[in-house]
């Protein structure tokens, strides 16, 4: 008696990618290597090649696209909510799927882990801490945790606004030929710059109107007491 081995699909989701034309050129010769029968596609059309799909789509970032084999069946699916590789059992299942996972794990956005719901947890933590020891703790402290919640804040939006609407990111470009980081975020980075001043302001402000019109509002240790 011999046990059958049986081979396992994969199916396997992303962090957010931004995906460029060489990670599209890649993904395209590894199915198209063992399939003969390459399709790429969005919701509206259907592309006889990535040059084709390149002179339709080239003008602006995209945000679904698919590339797919039947036999053996395979599929790379970008989408605005989600990015996932889905490889069927099968003869060339195991190279298929090392290939491209390396090369989806390569798109991901630069700490991806922090676009997903974590973020929000750590937000409620600072929350209740300020809440609860928000009076006991020294200015300095108070600033740098209303200032820590501030940045939290603004890029838990931004992560919520990339998970839901820009997860996959499809650029018909080299990365070469993109700009740097400061300069294509350039505006981002200003505004979380002065968010955290104005924050840093506006709780310093708070602290020091505190303690100079209401010079009792702390309780006086044993004035309670019995």
């Amino acid at each position: 008696m011999q046990r059958i081995k049986r081979e396992r699909s994969f199916r396997k989701t992303y962090w957010p990618v931004v995906v460029y034309l060489e990670d599209l050129e890649d993904i395209v010769s590894v199915i198209g290597a063992v399939a003969t029968n390459v399709t790429i596609a969005n919701d509206d059309y259907k592309f006889s090649s990535l040059e084709d799909a390149k002179e339709n789509l080239s003008k602006k970032p995209q945000t679904r696209l698919e590339i797919s084999s039947f036999m053996p069946s395979c599929e790379v699916s970008f989408k605005r909510s989600d990015a996932v590789l889905y490889v069927n059992s099968g003869e060339h299942a195991a190279h298929l799927r090392y290939e491209l996972d390396a090369i989806m794990g390569r798109c991901q956005r630069w700490f991806g882990p922090f676009y997903s719901g974590l973020l929000g947890f750590v937000l409620a933590l600072l929350s209740l801490a300020l809440l609860k020891y928000g009076d006991q703790l020294p200015s300095a402290w108070n600033v740098g945790l209303n200032n820590a919640m501030l940045v939290a804040f603004v890029w838990y939006i931004w992560s919520m606004y990339i998970n839901l609407t820009r997860h996959s990111v499809i650029r018909f470009e080299r990365r070469a030929e993109r700009k740097g980081f400061f300069e294509r975020n350039a505006d981002q980075i200003g505004m979380i710059i002065v968010g955290a001043i104005i924050g840093s302001i506006l709780t310093l402000g708070g602290t020091k109107l505190k303690e100079t019109f209401l010079p009792g509002a702390s309780p006086t240790p044993g004035i309670n007491s019995k």
